[in-house]
């Protein structure tokens, strides 16, 4: 932890010795006892201070202590700034700033606010603190800065402490974006043109009509009943699928200029299948260490999700990947042959 002062000029450290001799000399010069006095009060202040400040040194521990480690892109996670001492920082405090560091990859926010510089009139031993992430990928929060000003207007002193506290972030999987899996997995990305978490070939009731797809009416039932009803399939048991991610161009020549969007895009479609027990594999054409294209076997459950997320947030621009025909055909072969294929595209959001 670090602790420094930025004090008024007249009392800073390097003229305590200044005042010293000055308050020593003038008291015994005819006249000078008003300017003695003066230089005695710059003197007690400035030894005041410092002894404050080594106080500060050695009983006051700044620490943030994050309550999740796992981040989601975009999105908040709470974390605490503990303080050790906050007493002493309170006994000459006419009031603090809490100046949170800015970063590209992410924000931090006292908890429920949105700035970065925060002026409080009394620390507490715990101040709630938030995160956001916005790039994929491990994070490192640097350091934590309180500012505490001084009475008087005398200057300040800053409490500085660097953290250990590390996050990843991963893509974000918020379910308001619902509308852009259904369109995915509906638009006939499999050679089937229905859902993927359904059997349509096997229709074991109806409900009432809740605004499904005027395709999913039972117009038998309807006229039967006089009411809309709306079809209710068989779930499917054993529904197995292949996620392909495709980081290309349509050129081929660079990346796909949504390459972020077709990552997000992939982790909500993972998501959603196995919410809906799906059993995933993975294909992306970015080449691994060994020179192989990637390829998480097929599994399933939240930790086939959680493997996932960690493979995507992994990704950068500066993998290398392989080419669209290429990487289709590679596809083609060495996919589960049981599995259904779905490829992960862009959705436009004003018609999806």
């Amino acid at each position: 932890m670090n602790v420094t002062s930025n004090l008024f000029f007249l009392i800073s450290r390097r003229l305590v010795p200044l005042h010293a001799v000055l308050m020593i000399v003038l008291l015994f010069v005819p006249g000078a006892t008003p300017i003695a006095l003066f230089c005695a009060t710059c003197f007690a202040a400035a030894f005041y201070i410092e002894r404050y400040r080594r106080r500060l040194i050695q009983t006051v521990r700044l620490q943030i202590d994050p309550i999740d480690e796992i981040l989601f892109r975009e999105e908040r996670s709470p974390l605490r700034l503990s303080i050790e001492g906050v007493d002493e920082l309170n006994a000459m405090m006419q009031s603090a700033y809490i100046r949170i560091p800015e970063d590209r990859r992410f924000t931090l926010y006292l908890a429920g606010e949105s700035r970065t510089i925060h002026e409080v009139k009394r620390l507490t031993r715990l101040i709630p603190l938030e995160i956001e992430g916005h790039i994929r990928g491990p994070i490192r929060l640097p350091e934590i800065v309180i500012s505490i000003n001084l009475p008087l207007w005398l200057g300040q002193i800053v409490v500085s402490t660097k953290s250990e506290a590390t996050w990843f972030v991963y893509p974000s999987i918020d379910r308001a974006k619902a509308q852009t899996v259904r369109t995915i997995l509906n638009l006939g990305e499999r050679k089937t043109l229905h859902s993927p978490l359904k059997d349509r070939s096997l229709q074991i009731s109806t409900i009432p009509y809740q605004r499904e797809p005027s395709r999913q009416i039972d117009w038998y039932a309807t006229a039967k009943r006089a009411s809309l009803q709306s079809k209710v399939y068989q779930p499917s048991t054993q529904d197995t699928f292949t996620i392909v991610l495709d980081l290309s161009s349509p050129s081929g020549i660079a990346l796909h200029r949504q390459f972020e969007v077709l990552i997000e895009n992939t982790a909500l479609v993972a998501r959603e299948l196995i919410t809906n027990d799906g059993k995933i594999e993975v294909f992306i054409n970015r080449l691994d260490s060994s020179g192989c294209v990637t390829h998480l076997k097929l599994k399933e459950g939240p930790r086939q999700l959680k493997r996932i997320l960690i493979l995507l947030a992994d990704l950068s621009e500066r993998d290398l990947y392989v080419g669209t025909s290429r990487f289709s055909s590679y596809v083609d072969r060495h996919k589960n042959k049981q599995s259904q294929r779905v490829d992960i595209r862009l959705v436009d959001e004003k018609t999806g």
